[in-house]
């Protein structure tokens, strides 16, 4: 799912929380469920201009728009701060009126206890979601409205607890209504300044030498270091640069130790992403405002069993010896310090594509950590990759088959 779709269904189970909402609200004489249901309506239209946001910003650029439209979403972002505290005076002024004159109409419910406990469950999914695919299309828009959903599972938790316990405190749905208002408040003054901040794009060379300082500290070699300030939160981007040779899971156990020291020693980093060009992979980590990491990897996954010795690897087709280096199927033989065979296993290349003729042997060695290949032809630019990684090529005679070998 990319993330347009993502924040288009947003908004349609934004949409559908606020109608029941506003109709329990309504029912029940609640106006803390009324003033959630007014929350969840900005929802709505938050996520519309977050989608489109996304949609306008990926329109290429023109003669009008030499630099893109990247700059919509900030602009309407303007709206929605507007709305908001349009909404958050109304609530103000509604429930501080029922404390000054004592009116407590709110009746206890079970379809708006049901109501706010789905509500929780449902826009912490959507958070979640919204981070994963955020991390993965690198969209700040996205990964901005995660912050909101996620923003949103507090504040009806609050609610669910005033409507608990609303028939031994008659007040406290005015009270809860009150904290929400403040909150939607809060919530205006910081995307307002997100919104200012994202227009000037300004980068944050303090951090930069902070994160240059703890790579060269902890011995990380890298090509560039990028950063971004948005608001209080700043986005980080590191090339990393490691050995050709290097196995995947060395360098994931590289890229996992640098995300724990960055944001360990950098609490106002919101978001680092790691690249390491040579092997294809990269890995983005967002951390929430309020709990938990998110974490989106792309690259060569490890794939077949854990790796017990030096690792043989043989095209197969059909059971046999393939007659090329890129094959649907492998035999993987890991041996010992004596060559005996610990373990063997034939694993199929998820990456060989039969339409299009892609083998992809190249990155099948690498996922699965090879060190050897046996092979009866191959061609010299995968030759000369394979070599640059520290696979061994053999080249064996065209008749010979698996048995010969003695790994049949």
């Amino acid at each position: 799912m990319n993330p347009q779709v993502l924040s288009l269904l947003s908004t349609v189970i934004n949409l559908t929380l606020a109608i029941l909402k506003f109709i329990v609200g309504i029912l029940t004489s609640s106006i803390a469920l009324i003033a959630e249901a007014l929350h969840s309506s900005l929802d709505i239209l938050s996520s519309f201009i977050t989608f489109l946001g996304i949609r306008i910003s990926q329109r290429p650029a023109n003669k009008s728009h030499p630099y893109g439209h990247y700059r919509y979403e900030s602009i309407a972002s303007f709206l929605v701060v507007i709305l908001l505290i349009i909404t958050a005076i109304w609530i103000l002024y509604e429930a501080g009126t029922n404390i000054l004159t004592r009116k407590t109409e709110a009746q206890f419910s079970y379809w708006g206890i049901i109501l706010m406990i789905a509500s929780v469950i449902v826009n912490e999914i959507m958070a979640r979601w919204k981070y994963k695919i955020g991390n993965k299309f690198s969209s700040l828009a996205l990964i901005s409205d995660a912050e909101h959903t996620r923003a949103d599972v507090l504040s009806s938790v609050a609610v669910l607890v005033g409507l608990i316990f609303i028939k031994f405190l008659p007040f406290v749905d005015s009270i809860l209504a009150i904290l929400v208002a403040l909150y939607i408040f809060y919530e205006s003054f910081h995307l307002g300044k997100e919104t200012i901040d994202s227009l000037v794009d300004v980068s944050n060379p303090e951090l930069e030498e902070k994160i240059q300082k703890i790579l060269q500290e902890n011995n990380f070699h890298f090509s560039e270091i990028k950063t971004r300030k948005i608001g209080a939160a700043n986005f980080a981007e590191i090339s990393l640069l490691c050995k050709p040779e290097a196995t995947m899971a060395e360098v994931t156990a590289l890229t996992k130790n640098l995300e724990q020291k960055l944001l360990n020693s950098l609490p106002e980093l919101k978001q680092v992403s790691l690249l390491v060009k040579s092997h294809e992979f990269s890995e983005t980590i967002t951390r929430p405002r309020f709990w938990g990491r998110f974490r989106y990897r792309k690259g060569f996954h490890k794939i077949g069993p854990e790796k017990k010795g030096f690792r043989i690897v043989i095209p197969l087709k059909n059971k046999e010896i393939a007659p090329e280096f890129g094959a649907p199927e492998y035999l993987i033989v890991d041996l010992d310090k004596e060559k005996k065979i610990i373990q063997k296993d034939i694993i199929r290349n998820p990456y060989w594509k039969r339409e299009d003729g892609g083998a992809h042997g190249i990155k099948f060695l690498k996922s699965v950590s090879a060190d050897k290949i046996l092979t009866k032809q191959i061609g010299d630019n995968a030759l000369q990759n394979l070599k640059a990684l520290g696979i061994e090529v053999e080249i064996i005679e065209k008749d010979t088959k698996l048995n010969d070998l003695g790994y049949g």
